[in-house]
């Protein structure tokens, strides 16, 4: 008798933790990520005076949540969107949050930790969506979103022509594709 093919769910959770994609939502890193952002919010309350229940209102949250996600016992993963509004009101770097690895996934972010001009990152997006279209490739949004924060990291204060603009692309994907080997 042959066994049945298990249901895709089932194999998913066969992967080991580590064999996943590395991301702030992997389970192992989710969990890292909740101890080093509680490292940093005691030291930063101690130092400011604040409670949960300011941060909860810098994250646009309620203190039950902000409570969920400092205990790194819960599951409930920070958003990039949590990590950047933390970052920003504890008036830390990103870098103290995540590691070199981890900032590349961070499409609001440069390799800094800053956070690049949001209408010159649209315009960026739109600038590789062009090119990777005239080269006859498809590229996701979202994988956009990360090329084009490093892209806009590279030229912030620069207003370059459409022959800069291509040279500069193609060296961020360069480097993005030797980074990631």
């Amino acid at each position: 008798m042959m066994a049945e093919p298990r249901p895709e769910s089932d194999v998913e959770s066969v992967i080991k933790t580590d064999e996943r994609p590395k991301t702030i939502y992997r389970p192992d890193v989710a969990k890292q990520i909740k101890l080093d952002v509680a490292r940093v919010w005691d030291r930063v309350k101690k130092n400011k005076n604040l409670t949960q229940a300011n941060l909860a209102r810098a994250l646009g949250t309620t203190q039950s949540a902000v409570s969920k996600l400092l205990n790194d016992q819960d599951g409930h993963p920070w958003t990039e969107s949590y990590l950047r509004k933390f970052s920003e009101f504890c008036g830390v770097s990103p870098r103290e949050l995540l590691d070199d690895e981890l900032m590349g996934f961070m499409t609001e972010w440069d390799n800094d930790g800053k956070f690049p001009d949001h209408d010159f990152v649209e315009e960026c997006i739109s600038a590789l969506a062009n090119y990777f279209s005239g080269k006859g490739l498809p590229a996701r949004r979202e994988r956009l979103a990360s090329l084009a924060a490093k892209l806009a990291a590279r030229l912030e204060g620069t207003h370059p022509d459409a022959k800069t603009m291509d040279r500069e692309i193609e060296s961020v994907i360069l480097e993005n594709a030797l980074q990631s080997e």
